[in-house]
């Protein structure tokens, strides 16, 4: 539905724009303002409607995994993660789970993906583009290093806010809390 509601939104007025500017043969006119204007709707409907769905993901993998505590879900962020080499065009996100920062070990606990880093492989943490930084609404945080020898990285995208613009605000904390944790020396979730 992420993808399916923006798509029915910005796609007609970009196609009644193709038909008038085929149909005039005139492309500096009303046929481009509707193509424009399609495309300013979807831009604004994939960042409202993109993450459809969200709030209802997290709390269903919440009470599945626990918090160990007896709490519905962790209070660690939910974000969207893809190994190094998943591609996808559509979604860059491969599973959506919870990200835990805990004493020794970054946890990514997903829905399909369970993947761990150990605190002393991690190298750096940086942001990486994915297919949402090519229009201006998202961006990867990548938790990178090397583990006997072989190079490591888990890449996370939050999925806290509702809204991409405000995910991708929520970026810049997620990766200061990554880079707060790993210079803790307590465990922290």
């Amino acid at each position: 539905m992420g993808n399916l509601i923006p798509a029915l939104i910005g796609i007609p007025p970009i196609v009644v724009g193709v038909w008038i500017v085929q149909r005039t043969l005139t492309v500096f006119g009303p046929g481009l303002a509707w193509v424009v204007s399609g495309v300013a709707a979807t831009w604004v409907a994939v960042n409202f409607f993109g993450l459809w769905g969200n709030s209802r993901m997290r709390r269903a993998l919440g009470r599945r995994i626990g918090d160990g505590k007896g709490g519905a879900y962790p209070a660690a962020p939910f974000v969207g993660c893809a190994t190094p080499t998943y591609a996808g065009w559509l979604d860059p996100h491969e599973d959506v789970g919870f990200l835990l920062m805990e004493g020794d070990r970054l946890v990514f606990h997903g829905d399909r993906l369970n993947l761990v880093m150990m605190k002393a492989d991690i190298a750096t943490v940086r942001y990486r583009p994915n297919v949402h930084t090519m229009v201006g609404l998202g961006r990867w945080v990548s938790v990178e290093g090397s583990s006997e020898g072989t190079r490591v990285r888990i890449v996370v995208e939050p999925r806290v806010r509702p809204t991409l613009l405000g995910n991708l605000r929520y970026s810049r904390k997620l990766r200061e809390d990554i880079e707060s944790w790993l210079k803790q020396g307590e465990a922290r979730t």
